[in-house]
């Protein structure tokens, strides 16, 4: 059986195989993608398998036949920051292409991809030739982030029922060069894969990425301790997103709000437009405010990204004192 496993699920294979004393159990699962916590899911019946059914063998599949590096890499040191994960060590096909990452920061507010979506679709169209002919998933944390993607000047074509976004450029040639997208959640996406995959709204927040209302404390008194790491399932969650991609994978952030994640990433990449936080050291310092005191003077006011997480760093610039 697969172990996407409930209490429930538990209680009656439980009873199926006490009944059946010759019963035996095959399971298979990998608690790095466990990412339905919010149902019940209770990742310690993966973790603590033999306590719960018994003698068991376990063998580890460690190779990946979708990515390569250096998402390996990336997202197994990712996912292992949480040390109530497994330990493994995935591999690629050697043979295989690199399955490369890129951070993208938005240029606009907060609550709008579309410019960062536009411009990452002109670069697919402008350096890959076989771009018509591959898969795009625009994943996202929640379904109504498709609304992130605005359509205003008529950028995109947006089909929200078939969840497909479409866009198209001319060339100086006078060619027309067309992509396609699908656009889903995470959650609906674990299973599939995808050429290129596009992360959006990789900002801190109530509804970012990772999601502020996740760690719930009524769920978390219902569940097992094996599941209380900080953000555990959304880092779950986000270790999904980027592994469904087979050649590249976008995070896109706005560099102001960026999240915990991204700030990961970014050091593990070297990678980051702005000077780091002298207080909580992954977060970065930005510009928050600008304008003109009362003496006549330019000032400059800037503050931690990680203020919603707690860090109240900030400091002044004078211009023209």
């Amino acid at each position: 059986m697969s172990f996407k496993i409930f209490r429930l699920r538990y209680q009656l294979v439980k009873a199926i195989k006490t009944s059946n004393p010759s019963c035996k159990l095959f399971c298979v699962g990998d608690d790095w993608q466990s990412i339905y916590r919010f149902s019940g899911s209770d990742i310690s019946l993966f973790k603590e398998f033999e306590n719960y059914f018994g003698f068991t063998v376990k063998s580890k599949i460690e190779t990946t036949y979708r990515f390569h590096n250096p998402l390996i890499s990336l997202s197994s040191g990712f996912i292992q920051k949480n040390p109530n994960q497994a330990k493994k060590e995935l591999k690629g096909i050697s043979s295989r292409k690199n399955t490369d990452y890129k951070i993208h920061y938005s240029i606009t507010d907060n609550q709008d991809d579309t410019l960062a979506v536009q411009k990452i679709f002109n670069e697919l169209l402008e350096f890959d030739d076989q771009i018509e002919n591959k898969e795009i998933i625009i994943l996202c944390r929640y379904g109504f982030d498709i609304d992130r993607i605005k359509n205003e000047k008529s950028i995109f074509q947006i089909d929200k029922i078939n969840e497909i976004i479409s866009y198209s450029i001319k060339t100086k040639e006078g060619e027309i060069k067309r992509l396609k997208a699908l656009f889903m959640t995470v959650h609906k996406a674990k299973g599939l894969e995808g050429d290129i995959i596009i992360v959006l709204n990789c900002n801190s927040g109530k509804f970012g990425f990772p999601s502020e209302m996740s760690d719930d404390q009524v769920l978390n008194l219902l569940l097992s301790e094996a599941d209380q790491f900080e953000n555990g399932e959304e880092r779950r969650l986000f270790y999904v997103a980027m592994t469904r991609a087979k050649e590249k994978v976008y995070f896109v952030t706005d560099s102001s709000y960026k999240s915990k994640f991204i700030a990961e990433l970014e050091v593990e990449n070297g990678q980051s437009p702005n000077k780091k936080c002298p207080n909580c050291i992954t977060a970065d310092v930005v510009l928050r405010k600008s304008g003109i005191a009362k003496n006549g003077n330019t000032y400059k006011f800037y503050g931690c990204t990680n203020f919603l997480h707690g860090c109240d760093y900030t400091t002044s610039e004078w211009l023209n004192k």
